[in-house]
């Protein structure tokens, strides 16, 4: 995906191919409701669910193995008409609520840090040595980012919690 700015998209600044989002899906729809002539309350009440942790680790594991899988940077190599040993792995994670962490996930088993504040995701880097498409640094990878999140929500205990031995 190199410099080309087709090959990074519209609005990508120099520094963003191989990014990977994520979050973006509760604005998006309140975005939806309004246009929709409704009024500004949104649509999506908080009715005391929270996705897990694993869950979401499982959810960036599928994300970032399907953009590493061979047939995927095949296509990217493509159309940036470049050979897939030069497509990048991606090396950020933007992981960005409308709501905080710890309104958006499950935060049971975690010890809050006190006067920590809260946050509303990260922008984690990965580690250049660990190669993505191998499932078990993937899952070094996302357990890393999950640490690094829940350490910037002012959560402690994820190695834990994603790792109960």
């Amino acid at each position: 995906m190199g410099t080309s700015g087709a090959a990074r998209g519209p609005g990508c600044p120099a520094g963003c191919a191989g990014t990977i989002r994520i979050g973006k899906w509760l604005k998006q729809q309140e975005a939806q409701w309004i246009r929709a002539g409704h009024n500004a309350v949104s649509p999506i009440k908080d009715d005391g669910w929270r996705m897990s942790f694993q869950k979401l680790a499982q959810v960036i594991d599928a994300m970032t193995a399907a953009l590493t899988v061979a047939r995927t940077v095949d296509a990217f190599a493509e159309l940036a008409d470049i050979v897939p040993e030069v497509v990048p792995q991606p090396r950020v994670l933007h992981l960005v609520t409308g709501r905080s962490v710890t309104e958006t996930f499950d935060v049971k088993g975690l010890q809050a840090i006190a006067e920590a504040g809260s946050s509303h995701g990260g922008h984690v880097l990965a580690d250049p040595d660990l190669d993505l498409a191998d499932p078990v640094a993937r899952n070094e990878q996302v357990h890393a980012w999950l640490v690094q999140i829940a350490l910037d929500a002012g959560l402690l205990g994820m190695e834990k919690l994603l790792n109960p031995r």
